[in-house]
């Protein structure tokens, strides 16, 4: 087989967990609909809700194989796993997500700020995360915030 990018393929998640009947670099691209066909006919595939796309690197309009790829699932926690290991290789171990706090001065004085939480999605910010940011307000000199909070969600 040849193994340049043109001929690369990207098996599905879906696949890739499943018993095949042969190892994946056994498979060559005329067995993928079949093997799918053979896996939807089995009782693990009658019971599961699952589908799969195989299609080649850089050539998204050709699939080579297909089973209920039009159809929407939620991720399987196994997804979420690649995800996040994803996430590391790409940002890092010392990433961490940031959940930040600007006064916005309301008037030329600059005694009245509204406030604005800006939020980047980060999965573990609670209600001690939320005590410091109100000790950060604190410690600049705020000490009455006449407006709104205003939550800035653009990151999500």
């Amino acid at each position: 087989m040849d193994k340049s990018p043109q001929t690369s393929f990207a098996v599905g998640l879906a696949i890739a967990t499943l018993a095949l009947p042969a190892p994946a670099a056994a498979l060559c691209p005329a067995q993928l609909n079949g093997t799918l066909t053979a896996i939807a006919a089995e009782s693990l595939g009658e019971q599961a809700r699952w589908g799969a796309l195989v299609q080649p690197l850089g050539n998204v309009d050709a699939p080579l194989a297909a089973h209920s790829a039009e159809r929407y699932f939620t991720p399987a926690s196994n997804v979420k796993l690649f995800t996040s290991a994803a996430a590391l290789v790409a940002l890092g171990p010392e990433f961490r997500i940031t959940t930040s706090l600007h006064a916005i001065p309301t008037d030329s004085t600059s005694e009245t700020v509204a406030l604005r939480v800006v939020g980047r999605g980060d999965p573990s910010f609670d209600s001690e995360d939320l005590q410091q940011l109100a000790q950060q307000v604190s410690r600049a000199g705020i000490s009455q915030v006449d407006q709104p909070l205003i939550g800035d969600e653009r990151y999500l």
